[in-house]
């Protein structure tokens, strides 16, 4: 029998450039939504080489199932561990705060991830895709709670020396707050997950099956941040970066603004022309 490879590399995947709201005609997206439309070449079409420039046929549709679940996987994967908002908020509540802010931080994250899942199955994905001003919206709304965020940690005022009872009084509800309005708001999960779910996952896909990836996703954000915090939290670390307590909230301030402007200034600019 001979040996089956996929089409393309992860390598060749990530080769590419352009803008995330850019349409399907024109460029698309970063490195993620390009390798989307890559694994919909390899899944959809069922498109394999055989190592001679032939291309030939799954034998069944558990290959099918098994190349979706290959491409959810490595797709996720790479979007999880790339720095954004999910991330910053994570670290500096693990950091400022404790490990268990984090960690509850990172459950709010995988329950925000939900979000982006669940309207995406009931079609909403496909109406913010193609409704611009809507997809405005909802990214003007997540830009203004960064800057909200960012803000409040510029107003922030802590002391050097060790974390004390009252900086460490955040509820659980309030870090679980926290980390699933940072992610529910985020336009780059929603561009993520719409693109994922239309370019990957087929339409004859079961929709338990369905389910079952988007949980995944959840987890995997779940599993990642949660290690972040452990980090993060650990009292080793923690003892390292006491003189640069009064710092880390105007740091993180700084990165939430900036992530804020970035995405209104990339609306503006796509207004503009």
């Amino acid at each position: 029998m001979r040996k089956i490879k996929p089409v393309c590399s992860l390598t060749e995947a990530f080769q590419f450039g352009g803008d995330p709201e850019a349409g399907e005609g024109g460029e698309r997206s970063d490195g993620l939504s390009h390798m989307s439309f890559i694994f919909t070449d390899i899944v959809r079409s069922h498109r394999f080489s055989d190592g001679r420039g032939r291309v030939t046929q799954p034998e069944n549709r558990k290959d099918t199932h098994m190349a979706e679940w290959l491409a959810v996987i490595t797709i996720t994967l790479f979007a999880v561990i790339s720095p954004g908002p999910d991330f910053a908020m994570v670290s500096r509540n693990s950091l400022t705060l404790s490990r268990r802010a984090g960690l509850v931080t990172a459950l709010g994250i995988g329950a925000g991830v939900l979000v982006h899942v669940s309207y995406t199955l009931l079609g909403i994905g496909v109406l913010i895709r193609e409704t611009p001003t809507l997809f405005d919206v909802l990214k003007l709304a997540g830009a203004a709670y960064l800057a909200w965020l960012g803000w409040q940690m510029l107003l922030s005022h802590k002391t050097e020396g060790a974390v004390s009872a009252s900086e460490t009084a955040l509820s659980d509800l309030a870090a679980f707050r926290i980390g699933f309005l940072t992610n529910a708001l985020n336009p780059k999960t929603t561009i993520f997950i719409v693109s994922l779910f239309m370019q990957v996952i087929q339409a004859e896909t079961p929709l338990a099956t369905r389910i079952g990836y988007g949980l995944f996703i959840s987890f995997a954000h779940v599993v990642w941040f949660s290690t972040v915090s452990l980090f993060f939290g650990a009292p080793s670390v923690q003892q390292r970066i006491l003189r640069l307590r009064p710092w880390i909230d105007r740091i993180f301030g700084v990165l939430l603004i900036g992530f804020a402007i970035a995405l209104a200034a990339t609306d503006l600019a796509r207004t503009a022309v």
